[in-house]
């Protein structure tokens, strides 16, 4: 923990190189974007197998976009302080008319990973035909 005196006080957290060091290691890693594409892949093929059957379509079809945690929930995540760290400071979005229940879906949690887990179960269970929400964290 390193102390910096700002125009506003006094400032006691990490070194900007330990910011740097920590954003690097807490991101997704490799493995998990080769999740996230082949999940997307996969969305994709159900889409166009849903289109060739029934040409019935949102613009949106498919439009994926991932969250990621705000400066102090990502500190508080690795100082364990989880006070800061909100439940959905990792977050997947879904806009998909044609593959799910519903239209647009929210999955989070306190890591990516928690996150993806959590959109792959439902988005590969619907593409079985399995329509029933699981993760989904809409109110």
């Amino acid at each position: 923990m390193t102390e910096y005196n700002t125009d506003q006080g006094l400032w006691k957290g990490p070194s900007p190189e330990e910011v740097q060091e920590r954003v690097r290691k807490a991101g997704p890693t490799a493995e998990h974007w080769q999740r996230f594409v082949q999940l997307r892949a996969e969305l994709f093929t159900a889409i166009a197998q849903s289109l060739a059957e029934d040409g019935h379509c949102k613009s949106y079809e498919g439009a994926l976009s991932v969250s990621l945690p705000n400066f102090f929930e990502e500190r508080a995540a690795h100082e364990h302080d989880y006070g800061w760290l909100r439940e959905e400071a990792w977050g997947i979005e879904l806009h998909c008319y044609l593959i799910g229940p519903n239209r647009h879906y929210r999955w989070s949690g306190v890591s990516f990973d928690e996150a993806l887990c959590k959109a792959e179960l439902d988005i590969r269970a619907w593409i079985a035909g399995d329509y029933r929400l699981r993760h989904d964290d809409r109110p």
